[in-house]
């Protein structure tokens, strides 16, 4: 154990930094990381650290930023970076084990409890105005999400500033993950999933179901998941100067088979919509987001690029695509969310 501290990071898979320069004057080494991440939820990595001291101060390290880098197979790194919102002596000795676990600067977010009125802002400029009060650490990015319109007044009531954000960002059909890199973190915020970007190095990866030579990097398991789902989504509203029901729907796009045609209804309160069209839109992102739930995929494996937000491409040792249409280019790709 000694001889791993004195060896220091060196031609190691995994290795922390702290990109601010603010870490202990202490030797650390990365004995273990677990990893989640998902399309709109927070990641979270848990570190295992080895070091040659055993008296740190635990607060002298909650709120540093942290990363650690993972050497892929061809060389490449891939980041997961984080600032450390809990940190932990787990066992003391002349190799001590600490714990680290690492949340995005996001997360900042649900420490505060406001009240606040925006009047007249898109959901953009309200987000750009909460992110302002973070400025020491937020870093985000809008993507396809520029044609908004404002809002009249959206109200924040004894609700923490993170919550506010999720929930409007879900009513209006955002999605949202993480890209990291050697210096932090960065939050996307998306509303068109089909211009994602494809994973680093290859999209495709290899389907290899048994142990070989190409296990290495691949996908071994894949498992198709059917879910029922409602069969249309309607969105209603009123206006006082137009004293009757106004409501707009939209069908489900998944074939389903032979199930009971359910219809999910949400009032959208007074002026939820002003014109039909605009209610026809909020009926079909409603139901995309309910479709969304019905057909997806699981799979397991150990490919080191696949990451939330990316899309992939499974092929087969021939280089077909075992598990879409080798006909159409668009049908063998599959968004990543977790």
């Amino acid at each position: 154990m000694k001889d791993l501290i004195s060896d220091r990071q060196h031609n190691r898979i995994l290795r922390l930094s702290f990109p601010n320069n603010d870490g202990p004057q202490c030797e650390f080494v990365v004995n273990k990381l677990d990893a989640f991440e998902g399309l709109s939820r927070d990641f979270k990595f848990t570190i295992e650290i080895l070091s040659n001291d055993s008296t740190l101060a635990l607060k002298d390290l909650q709120g540093k930023l942290m990363s650690v880098e993972l050497v892929r197979q061809d060389g490449t790194l891939r980041y997961f970076s984080g600032y450390c919102f809990s940190f932990r002596l787990k066992s003391a000795g002349n190799i001590s084990f600490y714990e680290a676990k690492l949340r995005p600067w996001l997360k900042y977010l649900s420490l505060r409890n406001d009240c606040y009125i925006f009047h007249e802002k898109t959901l953009n400029e309200q987000a750009t105005d909460i992110f302002a009060d973070y400025a020491s650490i937020a870093k985000w990015d809008f993507r396809y999400c520029d044609n908004q319109v404002p809002m009249t007044d959206a109200v924040q009531y004894n609700e923490t500033d993170y919550n506010y954000l999720n929930r409007r960002w879900e009513s209006a059909g955002l999605h949202s993950f993480y890209e990291h890199s050697a210096e932090g973190h960065v939050l996307i915020i998306s509303s068109n999933s089909t211009r994602a970007e494809p994973v680093d190095g290859d999209s495709d990866i290899l389907f290899h179901r048994h142990a070989g030579s190409t296990e290495e990097n691949s996908i071994s398991e894949w498992s198709p998941v059917r879910k029922i789902t409602p069969g249309r989504a309607r969105v209603g509203t009123f206006d006082f100067k137009n004293p009757q029901p106004d409501n707009m729907s939209a069908p489900s796009l998944n074939e389903q088979g032979n199930i009971l045609d359910i219809e999910s209804y949400e009032y959208t309160g007074a002026y939820g919509f002003k014109e039909p069209n605009d209610g026809l839109r909020l009926a079909g992102l409603r139901i995309s987001e309910m479709d969304a739930k019905g057909k997806l995929y699981e799979a397991e494996g150990n490919n080191t690029q696949v990451q939330p937000g990316r899309w992939c491409s499974l092929v087969d040792p021939s280089g077909r695509y075992p598990f879409g249409d080798n006909r159409d280019t668009n049908a063998n790709k599959f968004l990543i969310v977790e």
